[in-house]
């Protein structure tokens, strides 16, 4: 059930009603292509804004603004403008420069692909009113650093069992939708972002008034 369903008479703002298409769109993300490590970093791919861009009803145009050399990198600025439903336009800026996307026959374009992205992201945002993709990061890594290898071991550690079994007590009080999210979500999860999943979840069946 979503928090959204607990004031089901009254209008949904233009904001809930885009966290209410983030919710749908959540299950359809693969944490392994729609995100990517720049020098560290988590950051969306180009796959994950053009999954956002349908179900929230958007258009965008994008374009080069400024092309720069400095030291031997090529620096890239582009400005996205992101149209919602009402009419109404916002705009978002990037920056990519080739010595973060590494060397090679593509950098330029890979930078150029980069810069773009990061303008839609802000834009997308703006328009929502709040760091939707931020919110995906966290939920998907636990944060924004590069999450270290979590592949799942043989044996989970004690630590990791008391958290998988926390989750299991929520079951009653989540949609089938939820829970396959939830599924999904502690498999890229390490010992230490799953600890802060549960908490999330813990304040967020608080406050329905399920816990």
């Amino acid at each position: 059930m979503s928090d959204l369903a607990l004031v089901p008479d009254k209008p949904l703002t233009a904001k809930e009603s885009l966290r209410m298409s983030l919710e749908n769109v959540a299950p359809l993300i693969n944490p392994k292509t729609d995100f990517a490590s720049i020098k560290g970093k988590i950051e969306p791919t180009r796959d994950l804004i053009l999954k956002l861009i349908d179900p929230f009803s958007l258009s965008f145009d994008t374009d080069l603004v400024k092309e720069e050399a400095v030291d031997g990198v090529r620096y890239y600025t582009m400005k996205a403008k992101v149209t919602g439903p009402d009419g109404r336009t916002v705009t978002g800026w990037g920056k990519c420069g080739t010595d973060e996307v590494g060397s090679g026959e593509r950098a330029d374009h890979d930078a150029l692909t980069k810069a773009e992205t990061r303008a839609l992201k802000r834009a997308i945002e703006a328009k929502a009113g709040y760091g939707m993709v931020n919110q995906l990061i966290v939920k998907f890594f636990g944060g924004y650093e590069e999450p270290r290898d979590v592949t799942p071991k043989e044996q989970p550690s004690e630590a990791r069992k008391q958290l998988l079994d926390r989750l299991a007590t929520f079951g009653p009080f989540l949609t089938e939708d939820e829970k396959a999210t939830m599924r999904n979500d502690v498999k890229v999860l390490d010992t230490a972002a799953l600890a802060n999943y549960v908490r999330g979840w813990e304040e967020r069946l608080h406050q329905k008034g399920a816990l």
